[in-house]
């Protein structure tokens, strides 16, 4: 778990400043996509095309918000006395980036296969996110004056499971 929280303050801090620019990305995606439309006037398969498009511009939009999150966590946790409880956080990341780069695959190639793996180890990641809640849950009783810590820590774990 103290692996996880690492992160040199500069990074933290630039990830926070990168969710501002990736929102912005998101708008001009979406103002283009509508300019496309409007002065191209595409077939129905481009349209479902465009449709997709847009969509999935709001998906990453919503990792960036996640990441801010994540980052904005942290910095607060590493204010306070680190907690000794075991999380699968490296785990964790290292699932939801993949679940992320073969979703991007996905949208690019249309693999179906691809995606149904997707769909199970997006359950894998809600098995360790529950865990975490439970072992933090638990340390919370036992710990009271951990808990605004361990509460911070699952609100990263929810941020990783997306």
């Amino acid at each position: 778990m103290q692996g996880f929280f690492r992160v040199g303050p500069d990074l933290r801090i630039q990830v926070i400043e990168a969710d501002g620019a990736i929102d912005e990305l998101e708008i001009e995606i979406n103002l283009e996509a509508i300019r496309y439309i409007t002065l191209r006037a595409p077939l129905a398969s481009d349209l479902r095309l465009f449709m997709i498009g847009r969509k999935e511009s709001h998906d990453l939009e919503r990792v960036g918000d996640e990441a801010s999150g994540i980052a904005k966590r942290v910095i607060r946790i590493s204010r306070v006395e680190p907690l000794q409880i075991e999380m699968e956080v490296p785990q964790m990341l290292e699932l939801a980036l993949k679940m992320f780069g073969d979703a991007i695959n996905v949208f690019l190639e249309g693999d179906i296969k691809i995606a149904g793996q997707i769909v199970k180890r997006d359950r894998i990641l809600d098995e360790f996110h529950n865990s975490a809640f439970e072992a933090h849950t638990n340390h919370i009783m036992a710990h009271s004056s951990d808990a605004v810590a361990c509460l911070e820590c699952l609100f990263s774990s929810n941020h990783l499971k997306g």
